[in-house]
C-alpha cells in the first residue's frame, strides 16, 4: 500500500471527507453536538427554528454542510491523497472521536 493510500485510509476512518478539490482540503465533523452547533449557527435568535432547518435536511446534506461551512477541523492534503478520499457529500460519517 502506498503512503498516499495509507494516509487516505486513516483520514477517512477519522471521518475526513474532501470539501475542496481546488484547495485539496478535507474536513470532518468536529463536535459531538454538531447538529445543535449547526442549528445555532443558522438561527442564533431562535434555536427551534434552527433545529427545524437542520431536520429538513437529509443526514447526508446536513453533514456535508457542516463539514464545508462550520467545521474547524480542516486539513490540506496532497493532490494524490485527496483523489483517494470520498467527497463530503458522498458518505454519512457522523461524529468520530479523535484523540488529541
Amino acid at each position: 500500500m502506498s503512503k498516499e493510500q495509507e494516509e487516505a485510509k486513516k483520514l477517512m476512518s477519522l471521518g475526513y471527507r474532501v470539501t475542496s478539490r481546488k484547495h485539496t482540503t478535507v474536513s470532518r465533523i468536529d463536535k459531538s453536538d454538531w447538529k445543535e452547533v449547526m442549528a445555532k449557527s443558522h438561527c442564533p435568535y431562535d434555536i427551534e427554528e434552527g433545529r427545524a432547518w437542520v431536520n429538513v435536511l437529509s443526514e447526508r446534506e446536513a453533514e456535508d454542510f457542516y463539514r464545508r461551512v462550520i467545521s474547524k477541523d480542516r486539513l490540506k492534503v496532497s493532490e494524490e491523497t485527496m483523489k483517494l478520499i470520498e467527497n463530503s457529500n458522498s458518505a454519512i460519517t457522523g461524529y468520530i472521536e479523535v484523540e488529541k
